[in-house]
């Protein structure tokens, strides 16, 4: 049977640990990660500490998301995951990292929802898109009328689609006009998402005629009838406000709701066409507008990949290619990066 792809046989353990006793880094890197990943916590640390101590940026990452994973249920790990995940906020010189962070500070075992809150709260104060949106996604529900106003101050300060965001926020208080002032740029821009939303809005205030029709999408054909929560994007079928919305789930949620967005692609939950076939399977979601693709596997997607999702610079990784060739964009899960492929 053949073994998974991120999992090492005996015979590369054996030459992975030759070439890391003679101080390869990437051996080293690359043994220690595959150790990690089989649950050899011990043996893993002993070539990942070294090199995450030295500023390797993928180990520093792979230490703080397997011990942030075991905070979930045991507090004496939590120390630990927010040693590495400061560091790695450090390493990468990107303090949204810390946002990831309180993020997963919520989900610990101790329970660290106010620290976390006030942590992101400082952020955003600081300028930090991500933290504004994060703090908006925590409000929706407890606080509406605060939660508008972090997602204006995420737009202010840069997130690109929080726009989307703070217009379902506004319509499901029932400030309809405040959510049409949101949309009607976006419609008039031609995106697709926004002028479905524009229709929306514009109806509920009793108007006609005053929306552009919107376009049905191939991907929308295929995942139709998800929450609204998380299909903010994947009714435009394009791949970047996918990867936005994701992005934005996994940062609000601890991964629950992209999760589930993720598998109602990869696996079509409850159709009647579901893929028999076991293992893993390649889908590729295409955006004809952009010639970029989003390659997927099944069953390949863990919290890591979601969590550097969050991460990722979306923009840079989805644009399209000067010369017209085709983009794709896959989690390496080798090194623990969302990378692209021109082809």
């Amino acid at each position: 049977m053949a073994m998974p792809a991120s999992e090492l046989s005996p015979e590369e353990q054996d030459l992975l640990r030759a070439a890391a006793e003679r101080g390869d880094v990437f051996a080293r890197f690359r043994l220690g990660k595959g150790l990690l990943d089989r649950g050899n916590r011990e043996e893993a640390k002993r070539w990942l500490v070294p090199l995450a101590e030295a500023d390797h940026r993928e180990a520093v990452r792979a230490l703080a998301w397997s011990a942030s994973r075991l905070a979930r249920t045991d507090s004496a790990y939590e120390a630990e995951a927010e040693h590495w995940l400061r560091r790695e906020a450090r390493v990468s010189q990107d303090h949204d990292v810390l946002v990831a962070m309180a993020v997963e500070m919520r989900g610990w075992a101790s329970g660290r929802a106010a620290e976390a809150e006030q942590l992101v709260a400082g952020l955003a104060q600081e300028g930090s898109a991500r933290a504004a949106g994060q703090l908006a996604f925590w409000d929706e529900d407890r606080d509406p009328a605060a939660a508008v106003q972090w997602y204006r101050l995420a737009m202010e300060l840069g997130d690109k689609s929080a726009w989307s965001f703070l217009g379902e926020c506004l319509s499901a208080q029932g400030r309809y006009a405040e959510a049409e002032a949101v949309y009607r740029p976006y419609a008039d821009a031609g995106n697709s998402f926004a002028r479905r939303k524009l229709q929306e809005v514009v109806r509920a205030q009793g108007e006609s005629g005053t929306a552009p029709e919107p376009e049905q999408s191939e991907l929308e054909l295929r995942v139709g009838g998800l929450p609204d929560a998380v299909a903010t994007a994947v009714i435009t079928a394009a791949v970047l406000p996918f990867l936005q919305a994701v992005a934005t789930q996994a940062a609000g949620d601890a991964y629950a709701k992209s999760r589930a967005l993720i598998n109602r692609i990869l696996h079509r939950e409850g159709s009647d066409d579901a893929d028999p076939c076991q293992g893993p399977a390649l889908h590729l979601v295409h955006d004809p507008q952009t010639g970029t693709r989003l390659e997927l596997r099944g069953g390949e997607l863990s919290d890591e990949a979601l969590h550097m999702l969050t991460l990722a610079d979306l923009d840079a990784l989805s644009a399209p290619d000067r010369q017209g060739r085709t983009v794709t964009v896959y989690w390496d899960r080798e090194v623990g990066l969302w990378r692209r492929r021109v082809q």
